[in-house]
């Protein structure tokens, strides 16, 4: 069920697992970056009060390059409401081109520094990540 989109973003929730799906749908400004981030969390949050166990599924298959002041800005800033907010398991689908893996690279390292209770784990479709997903589900 989409939730929010822009040209180059979405946020859907999936129903059957339950997560919080974020799609990147191309090159987005910092500030852009940063809204549909926020606009995510706010529908975790929105949505965490139905569910004792919710995740989160990042599909940046499409995702460029980001500075790394936005990657600080996402672990620094953005992670510890998403913690706050009970998120604890996030699935990424690997971006498709070099720059856009970079970003998400640099963004991990940044979360590692922190040592949040983040699970991170990275994926090559959609479809390993929501059914990794659906495996943490059944283990919480």
């Amino acid at each position: 069920m989409k939730l929010f989109e822009e040209k180059y973003g979405i946020v859907e929730y999936d129903a059957s697992i339950p997560c919080i799906v974020l799609t990147v749908s191309g090159f987005m400004t910092s500030e852009q970056f940063r809204f549909l981030l926020n606009k995510g969390l706010e529908h975790y949050i929105t949505k965490k009060k139905d569910h004792d166990k919710l995740l989160w599924v990042a599909d940046t298959r499409k995702h460029a390059v980001h500075s790394d002041e936005d990657m600080r800005w996402v672990a620094d800033d953005w992670n510890p409401r998403a913690l706050a907010a009970g998120l604890r398991y996030m699935a990424f689908v690997l971006p498709e081109n070099v720059f856009g893996d970079l970003t998400l690279k640099k963004y991990a390292q940044h979360t590692e520094k922190r040592n949040d209770d983040l699970v991170m784990e990275m994926f090559g479709d959609l479809q390993a990540a929501k059914a990794w997903c659906k495996e943490v589900v059944a283990q919480i």
